[in-house]
């Protein structure tokens, strides 16, 4: 018995050794368990299929001729050009540390402090990795960076956290998007959600393939506990967005900017001191909460206030990039990186 999600999901689906349940339901999982010791036909197919599946797919020569086979279809492409590496490569492998920042009200809002960033950036681009975590949409985000001058960064988390893309290629993080699926069940939020006083969608501009955005009237909503109540009694599990008194995010119970960062510092190898991020509003609080640096910009908004005293959580008092810029010299963020001399190679 396995639960339906992560690597257990491949082993059974090679071998046919088992069942995957849901973690979530008490009773399939009894159901299962009992299904799986009294059935001994069942049984004897199940060890003979997990043999089987073991030497052909996890066994030493297995891996080999998986591997083999893999790279020879990438060879076979590229012969016939097509090859899968004329897309530039992300910068992500070689950065040695990460500056995410908030978008709206964080990294944009003064124009001089934006200059002035992108000025103390630019001698360790090649060390510093930089980072957009934003509730836009991919298509809003990439408008306003152009619109205030910004070039694409090297990562963008869009939508709330829901969404992850690298580099000038723009290149959807896959592994994110199966991950965070688990549970995910829109359509019958979107019913139950339209039943609802106080809660309008937004423009379909502004929904996602994993989220779900309202207009939130707090005078005519019911709480946030009720809603949550409500909904957990209908088995729709999700996480609830909560920013600026007016807008609600509904996201897989997988997903939020903080799990994404916490997700590609795992994926990346990056400790949590060499991760410095950025935000102003309440759906900044998980990002900010995290294991990380974090700076809560001068203009931020009252519902970050309460996040004051706690650990690794600076305040500046500058606005917008200033604050940013702040925060990097209150940790000292860029202390032990190198910049390029005049020869192209590397100066303390």
């Amino acid at each position: 018995m396995a639960t339906n999600d992560g690597g257990p999901t491949e082993i059974i689906r090679r071998c046919r050794n088992g069942l995957l349940i849901d973690p979530l339901d008490a009773d399939e999982m009894g159901e299962a368990i009992f299904s799986a010791v009294s059935n001994r036909a069942q049984w004897g197919r199940w060890s003979k299929a997990g043999v089987k599946g073991v030497q052909q797919h996890y066994t030493w020569r297995g891996h080999v001729n998986k591997y083999v086979k893999e790279v020879q279809g990438v060879l076979g492409k590229a012969r016939r050009g097509r090859s899968p590496f004329a897309l530039s490569r992300s910068r992500m492998p070689t950065v040695d540390r990460l500056l995410i920042c908030d978008l709206d009200n964080t990294l944009l809002g003064d124009h001089n402090a934006l200059v002035q960033l992108q000025e103390r950036l630019a001698p360790v681009s090649g060390k510093v990795g930089f980072g957009i975590a934003t509730g836009r949409s991919l298509g809003r985000t990439l408008a306003v960076l152009k619109e205030w001058g910004v070039p694409t960064p090297d990562l963008l988390i869009t939508s709330v956290g829901s969404e992850i893309y690298y580099g000038n290629t723009l290149r959807e993080d896959s592994g994110w998007q199966r991950h965070i699926n688990h549970a995910w069940k829109p359509e019958a939020l979107r019913q139950v959600m339209a039943e609802l006083p106080g809660l309008k969608l937004q423009p379909e501009s502004e929904q996602g393939r994993f989220k779900l955005s309202y207009y939130f009237d707090p005078q005519k909503a019911p709480s946030l506990r009720d809603i949550r109540t409500q909904l957990r009694h209908l088995d729709l599990h999700c996480k609830y967005i909560y920013s600026f008194n007016a807008y609600l995010d509904l996201l897989p119970v997988r997903a939020s900017k903080g799990l994404a960062i916490r997700y590609l510092m795992m994926r990346w190898g990056l400790d949590p001191d060499h991760v410095l991020v950025a935000g102003d509003s309440g759906n900044d609080t998980e990002m900010l909460r995290g294991e990380t640096l974090g700076v809560v910009v001068g203009n931020h908004s009252h519902e970050l206030a309460r996040l004051r005293g706690e650990p690794r959580i600076y305040f500046a008092g500058g606005h917008h990039a200033w604050g940013i810029i702040e925060g990097i010299d209150h940790y000292d963020f860029l202390r032990r990186l190198r910049t390029h001399d005049e020869d192209g190679g590397f100066e303390p």
